[in-house]
């Protein structure tokens, strides 16, 4: 099963689907405050995943982060739905797949583009451009240096990976020998 498919019958899955069900709203920057914050502040952390504390200190909590970080009124109600449901553990996940489904909705597709060397920006144009030839979505590139590659290209996307490289090149013909 795909893996935008198999999201929405995950738990995190279907929580990040019901935010989604506020159609005006877009909560990947209430998420990207709140988790990053988190990753910076462990006692801010703490307090969120501290199971032992009652849920009424955890809400207030939650009143006081969402004033601190400015967070929506109603990605606040959520994290509060979550308190209640004992499914704070779970806001890391519920983020990515509420990111992989809100790009989904708005049909926006990010690729990652790995080279042995830093391609300069006219090459980095025409591999985009050669690209999107195969897709109809927004696309978003990011570029990377990765020297395993030997040389080539290595392509990657949610459920799509093509790899030119030189690296892949010589295990293909490794295999071939050895079969």
């Amino acid at each position: 099963m795909p893996k935008s498919l198999s999201i929405g019958f995950s738990v995190p899955g279907r929580y990040a689907k019901s935010l989604l069900d506020f159609k005006s709203k877009d909560f990947l920057k209430d998420f990207d405050v709140l988790l990053s914050t988190l990753k910076s502040d462990k006692l801010a952390l703490f307090m969120l995943k501290a199971q032992h504390l009652k849920r009424q200190y955890l809400m207030e909590f939650v009143d006081v982060i969402s004033d601190v970080l400015h967070l929506q009124e109603e990605f606040s109600s959520f994290l509060k739905v979550l308190i209640e449901n004992n499914r704070l553990s779970l806001l890391e996940d519920i983020a990515r797949c509420y990111r992989t489904l809100w790009n989904k909705h708005h049909n926006i597709r990010y690729i990652e583009i790995y080279s042995a060397i830093k391609l300069s920006a006219a090459e980095q144009l025409q591999v985009e451009q050669a690209i999107k030839k195969f897709f109809c979505e927004t696309l978003n590139f990011t570029h990377k240096v990765d020297t395993n590659l030997l040389g080539g290209l290595l392509v990657e996307t949610d459920g799509v990976h093509i790899d030119t490289s030189v690296k892949n090149h010589l295990k293909k013909l490794e295999q071939t020998i050895r079969a």
